[in-house]
């Protein structure tokens, strides 16, 4: 059973309720989310032009800022929908719905490791963020951190299945709402997710523009750089003199010319700019052929190091500060005082 259905009994949420269309303007032109519509409750909000009725008794008790909206229209003469006051809320339907299900519906939007839709991540840490409803702003964060981790090995647990076409978006909309509620921590992450793309992918993306200036620009200016830093410092171990663990340098020192065309026709292909997944297991195996074993497991430690040190020059390079600080603020968010719900 949902909360609602607890908070609201059967026959009060089958009634029928006509909407009061002398009272409140364009009524007749709005819709009704059957999902959040529970006759028996006394408030209705509205987002675009879509209606929830729902009680206004626990979102006051969620949120002082809602409780501080809802007290306003009791002292006013606001037109009433359905003998209910109408509050109007400046957020899409889409980010809406989703918030209030994840309030009202407590098999909506479970904490990790349950999963939960990119748009409604975004929605509900969009909403939990500006109406300060902690718990759900906390589970939304940890969902986020599912998408784009704050650590070099955080598992990326929905990037399998994503549409490519459609991942570029999602990504800056994940990088406007990381800002917008100060999950600073996530914002290498995504940024070098944004990277991944070309130059003119991300100034064509029309969410780009939703950016604040100076985070547009200083992800505009650091796309060059995760490309040239980031490969040079996972590809450098092609360009050193073979370690003392080689066993054949003639062999090595061929299979590295080999190799190097191999790098450059890979930059060529735009595959620099994913330094952190430059070598897969495939170029591994497919390196057994032209390496001696020595040299190829110095060149897997070389490229783990190059990995590490690419992670930690992300916030550098993308002019945020450095992951010390950035982790301090992460603990911070969670360790933070919020409502006794889990998150």
């Amino acid at each position: 059973m949902t909360q609602q259905e607890i908070l609201t009994p059967k026959t009060e949420r089958d009634e029928e309720t006509s909407l009061d269309l002398p009272a409140y303007p364009e009524a007749e032109n709005l819709k009704r989310v059957e999902d959040l519509w529970f006759a028996g409750d006394t408030l209705i909000l509205r987002a675009e032009d879509s209606i929830y009725r729902v009680s206004k008794g626990v979102l006051m008790a969620r949120s002082d800022v809602l409780k501080t909206l809802i007290c306003g229209l009791a002292t006013s003469n606001s037109a009433t929908l359905a003998s209910c006051l109408v509050l109007k809320l400046d957020h899409s339907a889409e980010d809406v719905t989703s918030f209030l299900k994840a309030i009202f519906d407590s098999d909506f939007f479970l904490p990790p490791p349950a999963k939960a839709p990119f748009a409604v991540v975004i929605g509900v840490l969009r909403l939990a963020h500006a109406y300060d409803v902690k718990y759900l702003l906390k589970r939304a964060l940890r969902h986020l951190e599912g998408f784009f981790p704050s650590s070099l090995d955080g598992e990326h647990v929905y990037a399998e299945g994503s549409e490519s076409s459609e991942f570029l978006s999602c990504t800056l909309l994940a990088l406007r709402a990381a800002l917008d509620v100060g999950a600073l921590w996530n914002v290498p992450s995504i940024m070098y997710e944004c990277c991944t793309f070309s130059l003119a992918e991300i100034l064509d993306d029309p969410h780009r523009k939703d950016l604040p200036a100076v985070n547009e620009r200083a992800l505009i200016l650091s796309h060059p750089k995760q490309a040239a830093i980031g490969t040079s410092l996972v590809t450098n171990f092609l360009y050193a003199e073979p370690s003392g663990r080689c066993k054949s340098a003639a062999k090595c020192n061929r299979g590295k010319l080999v190799w190097l065309e191999k790098v450059d026709a890979w930059r060529n292909e735009g595959r620099g700019s994913v330094p952190l997944e430059f070598w897969d297991e495939s170029d591994w195996e497919h390196m057994e052929a032209d390496f001696c074993q020595g040299c190829l497991a110095s060149f897997q430690e070389s490229y783990a190091r190059g990995r590490k040190t690419v992670w930690e020059a992300l916030p550098t390079i993308f002019g945020l500060p450095a992951w010390g600080e950035l982790d301090k603020a992460k603990v911070d968010m969670f360790s933070g005082s919020g409502q006794s719900v889990n998150t």
